[in-house]
C-alpha cells in the first residue's frame, strides 16, 4: 500500500499505478451512451486495475456526468490524478465532489490531504476543523486527525484522537502503527489552542509529495 507523503506526515491515499491527463476532455469513442451508468462505473475500475488511466478516467468522468454518485466516483479519479502526480486536478475532483456531498467525511478527509500536500495549509485546516466536527462518525478521520495533529506537535489532541481509533475499532488493519505513533508521544508540554478559523499553521514541511506536481495552471 502507498502512501502520498508531505514532509513526515503520511496521507493516506491509496493509489493505483495508472498514468492519467485529468485536465482535458477526450472524446469517448469506447463509451456507448446508451449504456447504464453502472456498466460505465465497471468498465472504468476494470481500467483502472489494469493499468489503462486515461481510459479509466473517460468511463468514470461519464459515469459521473450521467449522474454516479460522486462519493464512489471521486475518490477513484483522485487516486488516477495523483498516481500520476497531478494533486491539482485531483483537489478540482475533490472540490466537485464536495458541492454535491458537501459533509461527506471522506470527501473532507481528501480534500485536507490534498491541500496540505499542496502546501495549502491554511486552506487544509479550514478542512480539520470541519473533520473533527464529524470524526465521530467516519474511522478513517480520527486516524488522520490523530496523526496530523501529533505531526503538528499537538499531542495531547492527537493522542485523543488515535486512543478513540483503537477503543471503537480494536481489530483493524492501521492498529499496529496507531500503537507505534502512540509509544512515539512524549509528554504533551505543549499543546496549542483549539483550531479557528484565524489561526495560521506555518510553513509546512514539504510542498511537494513523492516527486507529484502541484500543476499550478489548472
Amino acid at each position: 500500500m502507498s502512501y502520498l507523503h508531505c514532509g513526515s506526515f503520511s496521507l493516506g491515499l491509496l493509489l493505483f499505478p495508472l498514468a492519467v491527463a485529468c485536465v482535458t476532455q477526450p472524446a469517448l469513442p469506447l463509451v456507448k451512451r446508451e449504456a447504464p451508468v453502472v456498466a460505465w462505473l465497471e468498465e472504468g475500475e476494470r481500467l483502472a486495475q489494469q493499468g489503462q488511466g486515461l481510459r479509466a478516467e473517460e468511463y468514470l468522468r461519464a459515469a459521473w456526468d450521467a449522474g454516479a454518485p460522486a462519493e464512489r466516483v471521486a475518490p477513484l479519479l483522485v487516486e488516477l490524478c495523483v498516481e500520476s502526480g497531478r494533486l491539482q486536478s485531483a483537489l478540482v475532483y475533490v472540490e466537485r465532489a464536495r458541492r454535491e456531498t458537501p459533509h461527506h467525511p471522506q470527501m473532507i478527509q481528501l480534500s485536507a490531504s490534498l491541500l496540505i500536500a499542496l502546501g495549502q495549509e491554511k486552506r487544509a485546516r479550514l478542512d480539520v476543523m470541519e473533520l473533527e466536527r464529524l470524526s465521530p462518525n467516519y474511522p478513517e478521520a480520527l486516524y488522520f486527525l490523530g496523526e496530523y495533529l501529533l505531526e503538528q506537535g499537538e499531542s495531547a489532541r492527537g493522542t485523543h484522537y488515535l486512543e478513540s481509533y483503537l477503543r471503537r475499532w480494536p481489530y483493524a488493519a492501521r492498529v499496529p502503527w496507531v500503537r507505534h505513533l502512540l509509544m512515539q508521544v512524549g509528554p504533551a508540554g505543549s499543546v496549542t489552542p483549539e483550531l479557528s478559523e484565524g489561526d495560521g499553521l506555518g510553513e509546512p514541511t514539504s510542498t511537494s509529495a513523492g516527486g507529484a506536481s502541484s500543476e499550478g495552471g489548472v
